[in-house]
């Protein structure tokens, strides 16, 4: 039956442009699986053409109209075009189109998270008029326009790319192992994503990472996301804005009026490490000199420390505050983290390795392994290319693409291993793409990757396409750890029953050498014997002290998120808890290990010197005295 098949249309209005893109997939029907699997999603139609602009924020509604319809006319009018929405979502009959009015979803990202920010009515505005648009006919519903957070779009991107791969597609539970951590550069921000391990899903370990939640095929999946205003073109103005106030003492023409009145106020500033002989206009757009144009124009005496130091002055200024101990971007849990996964890299990750650089002869991507260490290697050796020989190198198409590539490549090592924290000297010894710790990945023959993907497999994972307004929700870590508590608990008791095993056998062992003593080097190891007793009670206490302190924590995070006498009530037991075992020990951890070595070794002499068989009280009574070093 055809109202099985769901369907979607969703428009990525970037701050580059806007592309439309077309979904569909057989929906769930009965219960969702609870394995993680979802249905195959398949990208079914992309817009023909990409509006190579953003949604102008200044734009009049009749001015937003022809916007949309340069988007929309291709896509839903079979009269424009062979390919369209109507062969592509296979409709049969005019009552299947009347009655599957397919959701369509205009989602703004980092240019328009901007625009709401400083320009809040305008926004509101330009939402009315998108979801007032009609696409004027009757299978597709008017719009529905939304800005998603930096942190929604890190997370679409994951299920993505962690779909593409094929992570979800197992009949087993999908376990974080099983899946790929994410990053991501647009023209405004720069995403990271992954989904981390049970025992790391700590306060501590994550305290500098939001736990965001996703739901696939019935499973919950927790991911640490972060977000940052580091896109390819913010960073561009940047840097254009450097060199301007760099050479801005030493302007060294006026252009050649054609208009005396505007081009001659037109000064040019020189950089350097651009192409020789490549000339272009920048537009200061904040500061004193705000709505003024430059020229700038590239010397080609490239210099790559010089050029990597004014790089890195951009990402500095950027990314502040940065941690205290870690990366630029990340704490030192959060690098830690990322060196136990494998990343793959989309959009500008992608484009500048894979699209303008790392291209064969015929301009298609490379398919060999990729080498970060060679990816620069070929970026080095067009720096000393002429303005006219670089574009015959690159043969991309588009000047600006070309004439920033140097840039944009020295970004990408920038935000990769001084923001990020990646190390990729340990690469020549992988032996697959799966194996690197970073990798750029475009998606597959028949599905490119980009986030849009994942909102949609997210919304064939719900018994509605319709409903979108739980598919990325923010929790708390305290929450997060919650959930996990038990599993945590668990591990934790286990470790300490293995302790207090070892703690029996190395009392016995010990008992064992005392009672021969007259063996050479036995009254060492019976020494040895009781150390090593002592520190397996002491990790036995630890471990049950932690879970006693974990479950008293947790409780105060989940009262946090209730009433008031919930929270004071569980602070009032924490605080018991604690009191109660400062007025019990009463004496530091170094006092509490020489009284347990005592028992332990008093332990020791009475087993090893009785002559006696153990009577079964004895033994209990002695097994009462380890249970007690042992904190148990």
């Amino acid at each position: 039956m055809d109202n099985q098949i769901g369907r979607l249309v969703l428009l990525d209005a970037g701050s580059s442009g806007t592309r439309l893109y077309a979904y569909k997939w057989q929906k769930i029907t009965g219960s969702v699986p609870k394995n993680g699997s979802v249905p195959k999603v398949e990208l079914v139609y992309t817009g023909t053409m990409e509006v190579k602009k953003p949604i102008e924020t200044n734009a009049t509604e009749d001015e937003l109209k022809k916007y949309l319809d340069s988007l929309f006319g291709p896509a839903v009018d079979p009269t424009t075009s062979k390919e369209n929405l109507l062969t592509k979502f296979g409709f049969e009959t005019p009552d299947e189109k009347r009655a599957n009015s397919v959701p369509i979803f205009v989602l703004g990202t980092a240019g328009m998270r901007v625009f709401k920010r400083d320009h809040r009515t305008e926004h509101d505005n330009l939402q009315k008029w998108i979801e007032s648009y009609n696409p004027n006919r009757a299978e597709y519903g008017s719009p529905k326009y939304e800005t998603i957070t930096g942190e929604s779009e890190a997370a679409y991107g994951w299920v993505a790319a962690n779909f593409l791969l094929g992570a979800f597609s197992t009949e087993y539970e999908t376990k974080a192992q099983d899946t790929v951590g994410y990053v991501e550069m647009g023209g405004q921000s720069a995403q990271i994503a992954f989904q981390p391990f049970e025992n790391e899903l700590t306060p501590d370990k994550l305290h500098d990472g939001e736990i965001t939640t996703v739901k696939l095929g019935g499973v919950v999946f927790d991911l640490v996301l972060k977000t940052w205003d580091l896109g390819s073109n913010q960073a561009w103005r940047e840097y254009q804005s450097d060199v301007v106030a760099m050479d801005a003492t030493e302007a060294i023409e006026t252009v050649a009026p054609s208009d005396a009145s505007v081009a001659a106020e037109i000064k040019t500033f020189v950089d350097p490490d651009s192409p020789h002989g490549r000339r272009w206009t920048y537009l200061e757009e904040s500061g004193p000199a705000s709505g003024q144009k430059f020229e700038l124009k590239g010397d080609g005496a490239f210099d790559s420390e010089r050029f990597h130091e004014k790089v890195l002055k951009v990402l500095d200024r950027l990314s502040q505050p940065a941690p205290a101990r870690g990366s630029r971007l990340l704490d030192a849990n959060l690098v830690a983290a990322l060196k136990a996964r494998h990343f793959v890299g989309g959009a500008n990750f992608w484009y500048s390795t894979r699209g303008v650089f790392g291209r064969t002869l015929d301009g298609a991507a490379k398919t060999t392994m990729f080498s970060f260490k060679e990816y620069l290697a070929e970026v080095k050796s067009t720096t000393a290319l002429a303005w006219p020989e670089l574009q015959f190198r690159l043969r991309h198409g588009q000047p600006e693409v070309m004439g920033n590539a140097w840039f944009l490549a020295e970004w990408i090592r920038c935000v990769l291993i001084n923001g990020f924290g990646f190390n990729f000297s340990h690469q020549p010894t992988a032996q697959s793409e799966d194996d690197l710790a970073f990798r750029p990945y475009g998606g597959t023959a028949k599905a490119a990757l980009t986030w849009t993907l994942g909102r949609a497999v997210l919304c064939a994972s719900q018994l509605t396409e319709r409903d979108t307004e739980h598919l990325v929700i923010k929790a708390g870590i305290n929450i997060v750890a919650a959930r996990h508590q038990k599993k945590l608990e668990d591990a934790m008791i286990a470790k300490a029953a293995l302790s207090q095993e070892s703690l029996l056998d190395y009392i016995t062992m010990a008992a064992s050498f005392r009672r021969r003593k007259d063996v050479r080097g036995n009254a060492e190891r019976t020494t040895r014997m009781i150390h090593l007793a002592v520190a397996a009670a002491k990790t036995s206490r630890s471990l049950i002290q932690a879970v006693e302190a974990a479950k008293r924590a947790v409780a105060v995070a989940v009262a946090e998120q209730g009433t008031e006498a919930e929270l004071q009530q569980a602070r009032a037991a924490t605080n018991e808890y604690r009191n109660n075992r400062i007025s019990v020990n009463g004496v530091s951890e170094e006092e509490v290990d020489k009284q347990v070595a005592g028992y332990l070794e008093a332990l020791v002499i009475e087993i090893g010197d009785t002559d006696r068989e153990i009577s079964g009280e004895a033994i209990k009574a002695l097994m009462l005295l380890i249970k007690e070093a042992a904190g148990v």
